[in-house]
């Protein structure tokens, strides 16, 4: 843990600092890697992704950004690539290495330790495809994008595929009573004491949840369109409006945003909550005050995201609904959660 001035870091809120210590060691762990690759959803996208399209891979040189333990490198390398090159920032480094050669891969996969936008490719000058998972929850979660884009720019060869090549983040409107009370109304009495104090900044924290497709009250609303084939560091952060329709009578306590990934405008994985569920979930907002709403009423809102920090996320939404209409700031922080894992809390039990 880090020391600022003698003192624990978390304790004096010294979040940014902690990250920088300690966020790239966290992605070392076994059981954050575990929980990864037991994400069937996501893993067997990129498998299936990847190995149905080999004859985009066949004899080609691959960049995998991030790799970690280098699962994507091995999909791509028995997808027939003649050379993979795993770059991987933290020290789990070191078990792919071992990982590559355990699998008779060694002279295929090259895993290279080091921070993504600061390695240079020995021998190779450009790459055929790039292969990368730098989504985070709310998709623009994590810096990771800055690295892709870097390593677009400085190796991927004109006309060169990206793997994803696509992600789109939309909006919904949702059921979340059980949500309200566990994140807000928890703080009302705790061991027979008020700390609604901290239920007031919990109404400004953007939550990582696994909704279900029932509490869905809205049609999904389109935010971004991210084409990292042409995207600049200038288009991650946005403001736009949008409109929600609701396709039944319910009440609203929260917004909710998710993504969906693309590869080569054939496959395509939806995060959202009426989709299989995903590590990353959804990120919630929630309302001071739930929306009555009815069959086709329409919501009419703006949506903003822009840094918070180095490492953070600062969140503005505006809506106006029938009477009501306000503005509102939501608040997100980027580090993996201490069990290892993203932690979410269910929605039903």
């Amino acid at each position: 843990m880090v020391k600022v001035n003698g003192n624990d870091a978390l304790a004096n809120g010294n979040h940014e600092e902690i990250f920088k210590e300690d966020g790239i060691s966290a992605y070392a762990r076994p059981d954050l890697h575990q929980g990864l690759l037991e994400d069937k959803t996501r893993t067997d996208f990129y498998k299936n992704t990847i190995l149905k399209n080999k004859d985009l891979f066949e004899g080609k040189i691959v960049l995998d950004i991030s790799c970690g333990l280098g699962m994507m490198s091995l999909f791509a390398a028995k997808a027939g690539a003649r050379k993979v090159i795993g770059v991987e920032q933290s020290a789990v480094a070191d078990q792919a290495m071992e990982i590559v050669k355990d699998n008779g891969l060694e002279n295929v996969i090259t895993i290279v330790k080091g921070k993504p936008d600061e390695i240079e490719l020995a021998g190779e000058e450009k790459v055929d495809i790039i292969i990368s998972e730098i989504m985070g929850v709310g998709l623009i979660h994590e810096t990771g994008i800055r690295s892709l884009l870097d390593a677009r720019n400085r190796f991927l060869k004109p006309g060169g595929l990206l793997l994803p090549d696509k992600n789109n983040l939309y909006i919904c409107g949702v059921e979340a009573t059980k949500l309200h009370e566990r994140h807000i109304g928890y703080w009302n009495d705790v061991y027979g004491f008020d700390f609604s104090e901290m239920g007031k900044h919990a109404k400004s924290y953007a939550w990582h949840v696994p909704l279900k497709g029932r509490q869905v009250v809205t049609e999904p609303a389109l935010l971004k369109e991210y084409d990292w084939s042409t995207c600049a560091d200038g288009d991650i952060f946005f403001s736009t409006p949008f409109t929600l329709k609701c396709k039944k009578d319910d009440k609203i306590h929260s917004l909710a945003i998710y993504f969906d990934i693309q590869f080569n405008n054939s496959d395509t994985l939806s995060t959202g909550p009426e989709a299989d569920s995903t590590h990353w979930g959804q990120l919630a907002f929630h309302l001071d005050k739930a929306l009555d709403v009815k069959e086709g009423d329409e919501i009419q809102g703006t949506f903003s995201v822009k840094p918070h920090g180095e490492w953070d996320l600062e969140f503005q939404l505006k809506i106006d609904y029938k009477e009501t209409s306000f503005t509102k700031a939501y608040y997100h922080y980027c580090p993996v959660s201490p069990n290892g894992s993203h932690l979410m809390y269910t929605t039903d039990e």
